[in-house]
């Protein structure tokens, strides 16, 4: 399914004190990076012999992989242009990460998640 991502993100980033309640930190989330390509995959499919994501793009610059498992971990590895895979996160059940890149020279061009037990459904939106 294609849909349009904007070629920017924002939003705040709220830090509140757990004791007073009170508010410790605003931060301004901003970040553009080049692109105009998406695509995003609602129930992409996780297994324990590791999946191969198909990109939209040669190399993106905006990723976001969100574990829908409520058991499973999901192990995050990506190729920036030029490098090697590397292992980036493991995702615990329902945990994600974003990441934004704001140059075509330093985007993502390969990634594979793998599934800690049987076949599940990751979340993905891929822009570049």
């Amino acid at each position: 399914m294609a849909i349009n991502v904007v070629d920017a993100i924002t939003g705040s980033l709220t830090v509140t004190d757990n004791l007073s309640g009170s508010i410790a930190q605003v931060l301004a989330l901003s970040q553009s990076y080049a692109g105009s390509v998406s695509a995003y995959e609602p129930n992409f499919s996780v297994s324990t012999g590791g999946s191969a994501v198909t990109f939209p793009i040669a190399a993106l610059q905006f990723v976001y992989v969100k574990n829908l498992s409520l058991t499973a971990t999901i192990a995050v590895a990506w190729t920036k242009n030029g490098g090697g895979s590397v292992a980036v996160i493991t995702l615990d059940p329902g945990a994600f990460i974003m990441f934004c890149e704001n140059s075509t020279a330093n985007g993502i061009t390969a990634m594979t998640l793998t599934s800690s037990a049987g076949t599940i459904a990751a979340q993905l939106v891929l822009a570049g």
